[in-house]
């Protein structure tokens, strides 16, 4: 490399490098390519070098570019090292009642979900309420029909109750009987994870019962 090549713009220093310099810059080049007549290829090649980083240690010989990306940062946003952790929950609009010979069934599907919205499972224990809805004379009451815990704390339950698919958890819940006509219905689900944080979501629920084999997963 000649010693003019270094200091070109296209040499080793770029653009937004070059224009930066002194007037030093153009002292050294000057001297440097007149010692270079004189000196063999290798020599000249030795003394680009040396006026390399003779440039590089004049002072305020920085680059001008955009700032290099230093990689993710390891430190938590706003201070707060993010953990996955359920903190909301939905009732599927899938979950319906079914039945099976005298057995009826709610097959309650729920999805829980990270602060991200991401699905997520969860440790700890999910609590289903069933109440029926009455409206007599324009006042609407609300009647407690039945209750069913189920523990969500090991790798079995998990994998008895937790459906991929819908990145959900499917819960057969046995109703011991129908108490009601064609009244409304509402379910009201409350989770508690193992820290003692509660969730809870409801839903209305359309009191028709359809016809379906009986699962083999039911809680009563």
């Amino acid at each position: 490399m000649r010693v003019d090549d270094a200091f070109s713009p296209h040499g080793l220093f770029p653009p937004g490098m070059t224009r930066g310099l002194s007037l030093n810059l153009t002292l050294i080049r000057s001297i440097l390519t007149r010692m270079s007549r004189r000196m063999s290829l290798a020599g000249r090649g030795q003394l680009a070098m040396i006026g390399l980083i003779a440039v590089l240690s004049l002072p305020g010989c920085t680059f001008k570019g955009a700032a290099t990306n230093r990689g993710a940062s390891s430190k938590a946003v706003d201070g707060v090292q993010w953990v996955v952790r359920p903190v909301k929950m939905r009732v599927f609009p899938t979950t319906r009642f079914t039945r099976s010979g005298d057995v009826i069934l709610l097959q309650a599907r729920v999805e829980l979900f990270d602060v991200m919205s991401d699905s997520v499972k969860g440790v700890g224990q999910f609590s289903f309420d069933l109440y029926a809805i009455r409206v007599e004379k324009g006042s609407k009451t609300e009647k407690f029909l039945y209750n069913w815990t189920i523990n969500m704390r090991t790798l079995k339950e998990q994998a008895l109750y937790y459906d991929p698919v819908m990145r959900g958890y499917h819960f057969p819940l046995e109703l011991p009987k129908w108490p009601v006509g064609k009244e409304d219905l509402r379910i009201e689900v409350v989770f508690i994870s193992e820290d003692g944080k509660r969730i809870n979501t409801q839903a209305r629920l359309d009191p028709t019962i359809r016809s379906m084999d009986l699962p083999s997963r039911i809680q009563q």
